[in-house]
């Protein structure tokens, strides 16, 4: 069996973390896999090579000019040519892009599709022109290329059915994998530390990400402790907003910029907690992982973080708007160890059974196998 994975970019993020582990699990089944991305952005190359995964790029340029028809026309011909020769059995796409250049070559598409959904899109409930040409483009890339739809979690997939209006009986819920294992989180130290960093771990974008909520609940958590730390692991478009953001309301000595890493493992062992106010958010990788660390996750009532966060149990849920909430609920983990080593325990013990690669890898291989066949 040859799969070939089509994805917008392999700039490091959720999706590219996903597909690399479907890949990794495809290869120990046997599975010869491809990859081609749209855009030539590449931070998985070192780990690529390293499992002899072969890469193919649709573009030279990381932004496409979609006023330049030639160029468009390029790109989808390269796409045709790429598929022709590597004939594949099975292809999957991941994420947006790639959904208009299959539509512009509907026509010679080699094998069978399964796309996998990572996120409620965020131009499903918006009333602009450009939010209607992008969803129908989704529309009639589910209704009549995509043979089967796997969405992260319960709520994407709920909007996915609504917006698309496909089948429900080819719309399936997978949940996303946590690649980690790591030890026992030591609780008791946590507790002891006299810092208490706050992580938010995540690309930085403003709107999506919440990141202008941060800065007003760290605002408010501030006033009443000077022993924490907001430690914010990421980058992205907004970086530089936010540090603005945050020199503009005199929060700098509470907050620290570590900027990307591959290694995140290593900031969930020295996380207090984790804060997630997000305004919309697929499946919330961040706080997987956070709670496979022990780590209790503070987050918005959104998407799939409420499914991931178990509110009250691992961690604490808030209406996105209330800061109010926000603040109340990391105050009252900084303040009650009962609380926190209830929390950090129950993320930790629930996480082992939740969210797994073999889980996750064999829902997928289940669809590999009845396309083929």
């Amino acid at each position: 069996m040859k799969i070939v994975h089509v994805i917008s970019s392999l700039e490091l993020g959720g999706a590219q973390k996903i597909m690399l582990g479907l890949c990794k699990e495809s290869i120990k089944k046997g599975i010869t896999v491809h990859i081609i991305s749209v855009l030539p952005d590449n931070q998985l190359i070192d780990e690529l090579v390293s499992l002899n995964i072969s890469v193919s790029t649709l573009s030279s340029e990381n932004t496409i000019n979609w006023y330049n028809i030639k160029n468009v026309n390029t790109i989808t011909l390269k796409l045709v040519e790429s598929l022709k020769w590597l004939r594949p059995d099975i292809i999957h796409t991941h994420l947006f892009l790639p959904k208009i250049f299959f539509l512009l070559c509907r026509k010679r598409i080699p094998a069978p599709i399964i796309e996998t959904q990572h996120d409620n899109s965020p131009w499903w409930n918006k009333r602009r022109i450009k939010s209607f040409i992008l969803t129908y483009i989704e529309r009639r890339f589910a209704q009549d290329l995509s043979d089967i739809s796997a969405c992260i979690s319960n709520s994407v997939r709920e909007d996915f059915i609504h917006i698309t209006k496909k089948d429900e009986l080819r719309v399936v819920r997978i949940y996303n994998f946590i690649d980690t294992t790591p030890s026992k989180p030591d609780i008791a130290n946590k507790l002891q530390e006299k810092l208490k960093c706050i992580y938010i771990i995540s690309r930085l974008d403003m709107v999506k990400k919440g990141l202008d909520r941060v800065v007003e609940i760290a605002k408010k958590v501030c006033k009443n402790n000077d022993n924490v730390l907001f430690v914010v692991v990421g980058s992205g478009k907004d970086s530089e907003v936010l540090e603005n953001l945050v020199l503009e309301n005199k929060l700098g000595t509470y907050f620290k910029f570590v900027g990307r890493t591959r290694n995140v493992d290593q900031y969930y062992e020295k996380a207090y907690l984790v804060l997630m106010p997000s305004r919309w958010e697929g499946f919330g990788l961040t706080a997987a992982e956070a709670a496979r660390a022990g780590v209790p996750v503070v987050a918005s009532n959104v998407g799939g973080l409420k499914e991931v966060v178990i509110d009250g149990q691992t961690g604490f849920i808030c209406d996105g708007n209330s800061i109010s909430c926000f603040e109340s609920k990391i105050q009252e983990l900084l303040t009650s160890k009962e609380t926190y080593t209830e929390m950090g325990l129950n993320a930790y013990n629930q996480s082992k059974s939740r969210f797994t690669l073999s889980d996750c890898f064999l829902q997928y291989f289940e669809i590999y196998e009845n396309m083929v066949n």
